[in-house]
């Protein structure tokens, strides 16, 4: 078997976090990934994943994050830990196709207050056991982004931010 490498890229200044201001300004959003930046295929590896948020500005109602993750991960039920709220771990679609969706129901949130979620996702084995996580050369993006949905004064909006951690596999 050829070595293969799996290499972890991020755009900016190769930091483990985004920060995104939307333009409604009303939440700050950031998301950190902490974990390996430089892995091999067919190999066991964790990510903890720290997404903050904080009304900014306004009184928010409704608010919920969603999260997507490709079918190579998968989020460890036992290391979700929300600092208010519920969370629940979704998975859709099979193989290379499917996808993980983490849904964090907030609710409430006062005025500058902020709120803090943390997991771990890992790589995942094939459903026969036969390879784990990331199996073939090429680009990946470990996690496609996230949803923010709130309402303030009765106004309801979503705001989106791009992919976080995109992941290089090279042969060598």
């Amino acid at each position: 078997m050829k070595k293969s490498l799996l290499i972890f890229a991020l755009s900016v200044l190769a930091l483990l976090t985004l920060t995104v201001q939307p333009v409604s300004a009303c939440v700050k959003f950031t998301k950190e990934v902490a974990g390996p930046t430089l892995i091999s295929i067919y190999t066991y590896y964790e990510w903890t994943i720290t997404i903050q948020i904080q009304a900014w500005g306004y009184d928010l109602t409704g608010v919920v994050v969603a999260d997507k993750f490709p079918a190579e991960v998968a989020v460890k039920p036992s290391s979700v830990n929300p600092s208010i709220g519920s969370v629940t771990v979704e998975k859709y679609g099979k193989g290379k196709k499917g996808a993980t969706w983490i849904m964090w129901n907030i609710g409430d949130m006062a005025d500058d207050q902020e709120e803090t979620l943390t997991f771990t996702v890992y790589t995942v084995a094939s459903p026969s056991g036969r390879w784990v996580g990331f199996t073939t050369p090429g680009t990946y993006v470990i996690n496609y982004g996230a949803n923010v949905t709130y309402t303030i004064v009765e106004l309801s909006w979503t705001e989106t931010e791009g992919p976080v951690g995109i992941f290089t596999v090279i042969a060598s």
